[in-house]
């Protein structure tokens, strides 16, 4: 009987981390999508020349950046962290750009921004994860999905 408890413990555990592992995907799916939207809004900020619109949506890309440093930090993937701390940077530099109101350099910012996050994108962070990770460790990866 205990062996039959044990067993259904087992198994219930294992049904648990496909379901967390997608959740975490979609959820990551979600930053990502968020992160681009606010780009989006910092870029048509930056055309327009407005401060506190480009201010605003450099918060939230700062916020999204240090959740994605954060994540990558969990999954000990020294490379994906330094790659997320310099677009963390190139977001502190906007930020302060938009909030001293110099919008004539707003754009260079974005630019350096952009590139920051093309550069974390370009590394395919999903895939590194999954040959960096040993096997039974992958589900923690977002492209084990």
């Amino acid at each position: 009987m205990k062996a039959t408890w044990l067993m259904l413990a087992i198994l219930g555990a294992g049904a648990l981390v496909p379901v967390t592992v997608r959740a975490q995907s979609e959820e990551w799916a979600m930053k990502m999508d968020d992160a681009q939207e606010a780009k989006d809004d910092l870029l048509e900020a930056v055309g327009a020349k407005t401060a506190p619109k480009a201010a605003e949506a450099t918060a939230k890309i700062q916020k999204i950046l240090q959740e994605t440093k954060a994540f990558w930090e969990q999954q000990k993937m020294a490379d994906v962290v330094k790659t997320a701390d310099d677009a963390l940077g190139a977001a502190n530099e906007m930020a302060a750009v938009a909030k001293s109101g110099k919008m004539d350099t707003a754009k260079a910012a974005y630019d350096k921004l952009n590139a920051a996050c093309n550069k974390c994108h370009d590394l395919h962070a999903e895939e590194s994860c999954l040959r960096a990770v040993p096997a039974e460790h992958r589900l923690r990866c977002p492209a084990a999905r």
